[in-house]
């Protein structure tokens, strides 16, 4: 135990003892050590109402999954993505990876645990905690820095944006804050505002009040440009999107295909639950959910692939089955 006496108030020894060898987190070292006149040394407070509303809640999984490209001499590596899960119940991080072309084999590239910021955003005293990364830093078009790596956040899980555009939970998503959002667009054209919206009038010849995706990206493009983030533009077009088109039988028939033969590889056949599982949601016995609600319940059910990139497979399936109903009937599901 000789290794571990250090000289009183040697902070810096303290943490490399206790936290750089394995002995508890920087927390415990900090609390020891700054802990004032107390005998016994007592453990960092934890935020526990965080923990109790934000951990698993039956079909809510409160983890936010990203997808992201590392970027290696300033270009993103092609062959291998990774899915970066961030959970909410206590803010740790979790990076997978995911097998393309030929890269990097399937496993975990990062354990569970609380990454922090890069030394540009540490205090240069080492009695003041560390920052770590927060809800906020994660968005479509974000580039973290993560174990001395840069990581481009390419896309996000449907539950990513259906959880940041919730009433409750729009105010700490700037980025899925549609009214902030279109405040940003119009402070930022300024005075090319009106000449925006002519443009966006030139594209809608038959005044449909619509124009395409492509087209719409190409007058922000112009007139906003890299002031707006991929997320928030994705924020835009979840919210105008036109969802009145009735899907051709024939992509339907291929949406199901798929999926029947993801059960039939998972061996799946508790038809009962899962049509149980969509009646329980279904409180006013209206015969329907929504969406939001429809994929909780599948991915929940479902997504019972051990194989990352299994998992993943069954997520874009669903997402894609789900964007082709306008409702999902809780009395009548079939697949």
């Amino acid at each position: 135990m000789k290794s571990l006496i250090v000289k009183e108030n040697n902070i810096d020894q303290a943490i490399y003892y206790f936290y750089i060898k394995g002995f508890g987190t920087e927390e415990d070292s900090l609390t020891s050590w700054l802990g004032g006149n107390s005998v016994e040394p007592k453990p960092p407070r934890r935020d526990f109402y965080k923990f109790m509303n934000m951990d698993r809640q039956g079909y809510d999984s409160h983890i936010l999954r990203f997808g992201a490209r590392k970027i290696e001499n300033e270009r993103c590596d092609i062959d291998s993505k990774y899915v970066i899960s961030y959970f909410l119940s206590d803010d740790t991080i979790q990076i997978n990876v995911v097998a393309e072309k030929g890269g990097a084999k399937d496993g975990k590239y990062l354990q569970r645990t609380k990454v922090k910021k890069p030394d540009s955003f540490q205090s240069q005293d080492p009695a003041v905690p560390s920052v770590y990364y927060s809800t906020a830093d994660f968005y479509v078009g974000a580039i973290l820095e993560m174990n001395k790596q840069h990581f481009l956040i390419t896309s996000a899980d449907d539950y990513v944006f259906e959880f940041m555009e919730r009433p409750e939970m729009v105010s700490m998503f700037h980025k899925s804050n549609l009214k902030m959002i279109l405040n940003k667009i119009y402070s930022v054209a300024g005075d090319k505002y009106k000449q925006m919206m002519a443009r966006f009038i030139s594209y809608d010849p038959a005044d449909s009040g619509l124009v395409t995706e492509s087209m719409f990206r190409e007058v922000l493009d112009q007139f906003v440009g890299y002031d707006i983030s991929e997320h928030e533009i994705l924020t835009i077009v979840r919210r105008f999107v036109d969802r009145t088109q009735v899907p051709s039988e024939d992509k339907l028939a291929n949406v199901y295909k798929l999926m029947r033969r993801e059960l039939r590889r998972d061996n799946f056949s508790s038809f009962d639950k899962l049509k149980l599982a969509f009646q329980e949601q279904d409180l006013g016995r209206t015969g329907r959910v929504d969406k939001p609600t429809a994929r909780r319940v599948l991915v929940s059910s479902l997504g019972l692939s051990r194989s990352q990139k299994r998992s993943l497979s069954i997520r874009h399936i669903i997402n894609s089955c789900i964007d082709l109903h306008r409702v999902i009937y809780s009395s009548t599901v079939t697949l």
